[in-house]
């Protein structure tokens, strides 16, 4: 039987700095199953999963007092027309939650059904739509294995950006990051780089910025991220700039 058993336990150093624990509460769900876990500034659970094996994800806030439930929200493929799985959960320094994984076809996020759009991340990056094959399949695979977040207000896809966990010496590295050439220097692309690093799996990020990349270099050092070194070999005339930023500076 798969299930959710969480417990909250209080630490507090005693005589000759031994922890003392005690249980605060506890909260079990025979029915549910979680792969995502998340805490906000503000200690509140987030967990996402399933219930039951079926093809849908619950999200479900939880409060840090008890362990009572806030809110769920239930996100479900469209029987027979679509899949969705979202292992990835995180909240950013306004309390926002975020949620990543793996949805196509049609899908129901909570009273919107929206369509997969995988196409149209390719549209609005430059080196894809050049017809580098190379490109379009790093894209479609960033969306079918859950690394590829999307900015989309309803109107188009805005931008997008792909994180690949733990592929950079243990560490989480922002691979891609594209705004489209309509919306540039509107903050988009300081919105998805600061979503990219709440929701990484490890808490130092790394990514990389060709020297000649000035704009990205530029957003970097606005968004606090610290030079890390230079790679040099892989664009003659170009090194790679390397920078990392901790998950615990937002």
């Amino acid at each position: 039987m798969r299930a959710i058993l969480l417990i909250l336990l209080a630490a507090a150093c005693g005589p000759g700095d031994r922890p003392t624990v005690a249980t605060r509460w506890t909260t079990y769900d025979p029915n549910f199953y979680p792969y995502a876990f998340a805490v906000d500034p503000a200690g509140d659970i987030y967990t996402a999963g399933d219930q039951s094996d079926q093809q849908d994800v619950w999200i479900a806030k939880r409060k840090h007092e008890n362990g009572e439930t806030a809110w769920t929200i239930h996100v479900t493929a469209v029987p027979g027309a679509g899949t969705v799985w979202m292992p990835h959960l995180g909240t950013d320094h306004a309390n926002n939650v975020l949620v990543t994984g793996i949805a196509s076809g049609h899908v129901d996020f909570g009273g919107a059904i929206l369509t997969s759009s995988g196409g149209a991340i390719v549209a609005i990056d430059d080196i894809a739509i050049g017809g580098n094959h190379d490109r379009r399949a790093l894209l479609e695979a960033a969306l079918d294995s859950g690394h590829c977040l999307v900015l989309d207000a309803g109107d188009g896809i805005q931008g997008f950006v792909v994180t690949v966990p733990r592929v950079f010496f243990g560490r989480d590295f922002v691979e891609l990051l594209m705004v489209d050439r309509t919306r540039r220097r509107a903050g988009i692309g300081r919105r998805l780089l600061q979503a990219a690093v709440s929701s990484a799996s490890t808490s130092r990020v790394f990514t990389s910025a060709n020297r000649s990349n000035s704009p990205m270099r530029a957003l970097l050092g606005r968004e606090g991220w610290s030079l890390s070194g230079e790679l040099l070999g892989l664009d003659e005339g170009d090194p790679e700039i390397v920078y990392f930023i901790d998950r615990a500076v937002r």
